[in-house]
């Protein structure tokens, strides 16, 4: 997982290749926290709750530029 919060404003300045590779580093971090979980053996399970969201917020930056990507088509 990443070490905290990421805000969406750092995302945007992202790319889009830059913030796929964010959503599989977070989801790794998500599925090997949901084993620790699983086991008995993670510490904090609020890191769940954040990581779920850190995972919103870059598909939804992702999905953002995606449904503008579409109106720019539209108006051609």
């Amino acid at each position: 997982m990443s070490a905290g919060k990421t805000r969406t404003s750092e995302l945007r300045g992202k790319s889009d290749v830059d913030l796929a590779a964010e959503a599989k580093s977070v989801a790794r971090g998500l599925f090997q926290s949901r084993m620790k979980n699983f086991t008995n053996q993670l510490d904090n399970t609020a890191g769940l709750k954040v990581a779920r969201r850190e995972i919103a917020r870059v598909k939804t930056v992702l999905r953002e530029r995606a449904i503008a990507g579409e109106k720019k088509a539209e108006a051609k």
